[in-house]
């Protein structure tokens, strides 16, 4: 039923696609030093700066300006940004100031770009590793267009490589774990790689769903903390235009076994309001049309589905899980100030300052979150300490040491 079926479709092999001579660097990057408790990357004057734990106050890292995006390695000892539509790096201590994807190397990998400019996409460091993987978007005067393809560069000996072109790539780069395989959704399927770009398959298949102009959804991808799997949420394409959608919770497994179909439920269509699966890939959060309310809803593999809230369609939105599985985010109001709530505890506010967007959690106990011009972080339902103020771009990353 529903255009969302489709099941594994076979895939062909794949082989790297260097653009240069060099070697391919090893998949891991020997760690230098132990990361500190917490390290948060973000942008302020137009050039990158950094806040850690261990230090009185934060420190400059470029004075060259025009850089947004930053992506702190997980180590903490690389940052990764971009800088005029290029890819640039540099240490945490604020040396090697270095390029790592110059223009005419980005313009290289689109062979033919018809003399358009094209920029890093989306770029992530992968686990354990100074390597960056990346995709592309090709900016003409008014239009900047995604171009899937995946590219590797190492931030340590900057050798760009093209491992699949932009038939092959996705809009998404997600890891496996321990960094073997990156899940690649696109549009209308889901791709599986090696981290070297070899033996891609494509998984599952689906008919396109609309977002909004121009611009389809793509699933989310949550990996099975052992590597065996992932969890996604496919639309049916023939609820397309309704006022609801029916979604489906699937299975995916990277051995090639058969597609599992975890959960069926009636929500609200992707263009007002996208599902979020819960980091352990057992639930998902979503709303529920419910005459002009909405409904928040979770439903988990068991296929137990449980309302907690209902409000005016207009005022509330969902903005994802904390990293247990326990806790969820969402906004009420013409204000759209963020909440958590549980099973276990009554709402409470996600700021205790003002309204809150970009509320990213380090780990079970503490989240960064932007509020006007600071960037904070709290600790529970302790009052938030001050990260940096006078900021005009919301975008910061972090790394820390996992919780024992």
């Amino acid at each position: 039923g529903g255009g969302g079926g489709g099941g594994g479709a076979g895939g062909s092999a794949a082989t790297p696609t260097p653009l240069t001579v060099e070697t391919p660097v090893p998949t891991k990057t020997p760690t230098a030093k132990p990361v500190s408790p917490l390290q948060v990357v973000y942008v302020k004057d137009d050039n990158i700066w950094l806040w850690d734990e261990t230090l009185d106050l934060p420190r400059k890292l470029t004075s060259f300006g025009a850089v947004s995006s930053p992506k702190i390695s997980e180590d903490g000892l690389v940052i990764a940004f971009r800088h005029k539509g290029e890819l640039w790096a540099v240490n945490s201590d604020g040396s090697n100031q270095r390029v790592l994807a110059a223009s005419a190397a980005l313009a290289a990998l689109v062979p033919d770009n018809g003399n358009k400019t094209v920029e890093p996409g989306q770029f992530k460091f992968a686990p354990h590793s100074h390597n960056i993987y990346m995709n592309l978007t090709v900016v003409s005067d008014s239009l900047s267009v995604p171009e899937y393809s995946l590219s590797m560069i190492n931030a340590d000996s900057p050798s760009l490589q093209l491992l699949l072109d932009g038939r092959q790539g996705g809009g998404d780069i997600i890891f496996s774990p321990d960094g073997a395989k990156i899940a690649l959704p696109r549009t209308d399927k889901i791709n599986l790689v090696n981290w070297d770009g070899s033996n891609l398959e494509t998984v599952f298949i689906f008919s396109p769903v609309p977002l909004h102009t121009n611009v389809d959804y793509i699933p989310q991808i949550v990996w099975m903390p052992n590597n065996t799997g992932f969890t996604t949420v496919i639309p049916f394409a023939s609820e397309l235009n309704r006022l609801s959608a029916q979604m489906r919770l699937y299975y995916i497994s990277t051995d090639g076994g058969p597609l599992a179909q975890l959960a069926e439920f009636t929500a609200a269509p992707v263009s007002q309001s996208q599902p979020y699966i819960s980091p352990d890939g057992s639930k998902v959060l979503y709303l529920r049309p419910q005459d002009a309310d909405l409904e928040l809803r979770i439903v988990d593999a068991s296929t137990a589905d449980q309302g907690y809230l209902r409000y005016d369609a207009n005022k509330l939105g969902l903005l994802g899980w904390s990293p247990d599985s326990k806790r969820v985010m969402y906004w009420l109001d013409d204000e759209r100030r963020a909440w958590v709530a549980s099973s276990e505890k009554q709402p409470a506010l996600l700021s205790d300052v003002a309204f809150a967007i970009n509320a990213t959690w380090v780990d079970t106990r503490r989240y960064l979150f932007f509020t006007g011009s600071e960037l904070r972080l709290r600790t529970g339902d302790q009052p938030s300490i001050l990260i940096d103020a006078n900021l005009h771009d919301p975008a910061f990353d972090f790394t820390s040491e996992p919780e024992q």
